[in-house]
């Protein structure tokens, strides 16, 4: 029988370490300046005792803005790497549409 070379605790801190998504000042600077044309509604972070989840939502009132504040965010997670761990949505508002609501989540499990 060969025996691990790290116990099952060292693992986890390992895992714990490189897992997830570190919600830091720069990542919501450029969070910010990417939805610089939007408004922001509502945000809530979460993790202890490293935040590594956001959720986020903002309102667009055209569909100009929208295109372009989702364009912006999608970069932003692109370039970020973040792949499945960040996620876009789009709901319009209003009949006929008269602005636009973008949910946006980092850190998550989907």
């Amino acid at each position: 029988m060969v025996m691990p070379d790290s116990r099952g605790s060292d693992l986890l801190l390992e895992r714990w370490q490189k897992g997830g998504v570190l919600i830091n000042e720069d990542l919501l600077q450029k969070l910010k300046t990417a939805t610089s044309g939007l408004v922001l509604d509502d945000v809530w972070v979460k993790g202890q005792p490293k935040p590594d989840f956001l959720r986020a939502s903002f309102t667009a009132d055209d569909d100009e803005r929208c295109g372009t504040g989702v364009k912006d965010i999608l970069k932003l997670i692109n370039k970020l790497g973040l792949g499945r761990s960040g996620r876009v949505i789009v709901f319009p508002k209003g009949i006929p549409v008269d602005r636009f609501k973008i949910e946006l989540e980092i850190g998550g499990r989907y």
